[in-house]
C-alpha cells in the first residue's frame, strides 16, 4: 500500500504538472473558489478485534460543481488532476488505516507479551513455591500428628501397664494380710451398724 500510494502521489504530482501547462498557473484561483463546506470528509469508525480497537477511516466524498472545469484552457486537464489527487487522498485514507491498525495491534501484542512474560516468569513460579511450601508444612505437620498420635498410644499402654501392676501390687499385698480370704465391711460391727449400713447399701 505504500509503494501504492507512492505511485499515486508521483501522478497525482505529473498530472498537477500537466494541468499546469495546459490551464497555466490556476492554483490562486482554485483556493478563492473553495467552497465553505469541504467536499472530501473522513469518517470514523470503530471495529474491535481480540479485544483491541481498531479506528477505520472512509472517505466522504460529496460532489461540488467546480467552475474551473468550465475553463475553456485545460478544463480537462484540472479535472483529471482533481481525480488523480482524489484516488491519492483514498489510498492515503487506506493506508492511514492500516498503520494506525498495525500501531494499536503492535501495542495491545506488546502488552500482551510483557503479561505473558510476567506470569511465566514471576507469578507461576511464586505459586508454585508457594504451593511447594505448603504441601512441605502439610507432610510435616501429618508426620507431627502421627508422632504425637503413637506417643498417646505409648503412653496409654504405659499408665495401663502401671495401673495393672498397681492392681497386682495391692492383689499380693491384701492377699499377704488377709490370707487370700474376702473380708467384709461389715465384719467388726454390731448387728444394727451391720443393718443400716446394708440398708445404705454399703
Amino acid at each position: 500500500t505504500k509503494i501504492q500510494m507512492g505511485v499515486n502521489m508521483k501522478n497525482a504530482a505529473f498530472s498537477h504538472t500537466e494541468a499546469t501547462w495546459a490551464a497555466g498557473d490556476f492554483n490562486d484561483q482554485v483556493i478563492d473558489n473553495i467552497p465553505n463546506d469541504a467536499s472530501y470528509r473522513v469518517t470514523l469508525s470503530l471495529q474491535n478485534i481480540t479485544g483491541v480497537k481498531i479506528p477505520i477511516f472512509r472517505p466522504d466524498v460529496v460532489e461540488i460543481d467546480d467552475a474551473m472545469v468550465g475553463l475553456s484552457k485545460g478544463g480537462r486537464q484540472i479535472t483529471k488532476c482533481k481525480e488523480t489527487y482524489t484516488k491519492a487522498l483514498d489510498d492515503l485514507i487506506k493506508l492511514a488505516t492500516l498503520q494506525t491498525s498495525v500501531i494499536a495491534l503492535d501495542d495491545a501484542l506488546r502488552i500482551t507479551n510483557r503479561r505473558v512474560n510476567a506470569l511465566e516468569f514471576f507469578v507461576v513460579p511464586r505459586f508454585e513455591s508457594t504451593v511447594t511450601y505448603i504441601l512441605s508444612e502439610l507432610d510435616e505437620a501429618e508426620r507431627e500428628d502421627m508422632f504425637r498420635l503413637k506417643k498417646v498410644v505409648a503412653n496409654k499402654l504405659e499408665a495401663d501397664a502401671a495401673e495393672e501392676e498397681e492392681l497386682k501390687r495391692k492383689q499380693e499385698i491384701y492377699e499377704a494380710e488377709f490370707g487370700g480370704e474376702r473380708v467384709s465391711l461389715l465384719d467388726g460391727f454390731d448387728d444394727s451398724t451391720a443393718v443400716l449400713l446394708n440398708e445404705l447399701d454399703l
